[in-house]
């Protein structure tokens, strides 16, 4: 009995922690975003485009350890919103698994630069 209460709560335990670093990434402005999910120690973990209204729910990749070598964990993490064209839009940090991460609800300027129009004539 106590190896299938055992069997049970390892099952239980890999599967939560499947899902335990899922954030939604929700792009709530009116511009094309990238969003780079970074772990507690500032390590690059993914980058993610959104067009506005998207909305995306990253999980950590499979191959990515839950812990650091020093067995600091990867979380809370930091969601950096950048615009499409140049600039910085915001930043999200302490950011807990299975929270929503939106643009408009971090640190920034809120804003992008929008690309210069081609004059007509001229080439790329």
């Amino acid at each position: 009995m106590k190896k299938m209460l055992l069997f049970l709560f390892i099952a239980f335990m890999s599967k939560a922690s499947i899902y335990a670093d899922q954030v939604s990434l929700m792009n709530d402005s009116p511009f094309v975003l990238t969003a780079t999910v970074l772990a507690a120690d500032g390590s690059f973990l993914q980058k993610v485009t959104l067009q506005p209204g998207d909305t995306k729910n990253w999980t950590t990749p499979t191959d990515v350890n839950t812990t650091t070598n020093e067995g600091q964990s990867i979380t809370p993490f930091t969601v950096i919103w950048k615009c499409g064209y140049k600039g910085f839009y915001s930043m999200c940090t302490n950011v807990s698994p299975g929270a929503l991460v939106t643009p408009n609800t971090c640190e920034g300027s809120r804003y992008c630069e929008p690309k210069p129009k081609k004059k007509e004539g001229e080439h790329q």
